[in-house]
């Protein structure tokens, strides 16, 4: 091989390594800008999942201190409404202060406890509601009965999913 022929062939070489390192950083910097969009992408969809299940959670808190506040109003604020009927009763007329209807004042002040454990348990998530909703309407009736001031009665047609 004469002289001008290995120059030629060096400088081949020189073209197609110098063309190979060119090729391969142009691969390696768009490897990168896709590897950094794809983390950056990444990062931004782990932030709004983190802000979403934040949402979630609040909103979660919101329901169930709606839930008590309902709880709260409607069942135990009813129980101690009738109590209270109950003894406004008994104080306007000294013959209904009777063992029975104190027994029936003392029953319903410890329903209300009752509700009130019952209530605090189920935030905690500790329990299931034992009451059924017919059971409830019915002992509702009967404390309302107790007054002597009202007549109920309770119907249910159909059958009792349980």
């Amino acid at each position: 091989m004469e002289r001008e022929e290995i120059q030629l062939l060096i400088i081949s070489f020189s073209i197609v390594l110098f063309t190979l390192l060119l090729t391969l950083f142009t691969l390696f910097y768009f490897f990168q800008k896709k590897k950094s969009k794809f983390l950056i992408d990444k990062m931004h969809d782990e932030l709004l999942f983190h802000s979403e299940l934040t949402k979630t959670r609040i909103e979660i808190k919101e329901q169930t201190l709606t839930t008590v506040s309902k709880e709260l109003h409607d069942n135990i604020g009813q129980i101690l409404s009738v109590a209270l009927m109950q003894m406004n009763i008994l104080l306007e007329d000294e013959k209904l202060y009777t063992t029975e209807n104190m027994i029936n004042l003392k029953f319903l002040v410890n329903k209300s406890l009752n509700e009130i454990r019952m209530l605090s348990k189920l935030m905690n998530g500790d329990i299931v509601l034992q009451a059924s909703f017919i059971d409830a309407v019915s002992d509702d009736l009967e404390r309302i009965e107790q007054l002597k001031k009202v007549a109920c009665s309770l119907q249910v047609k159909g059958e009792v999913a349980g």
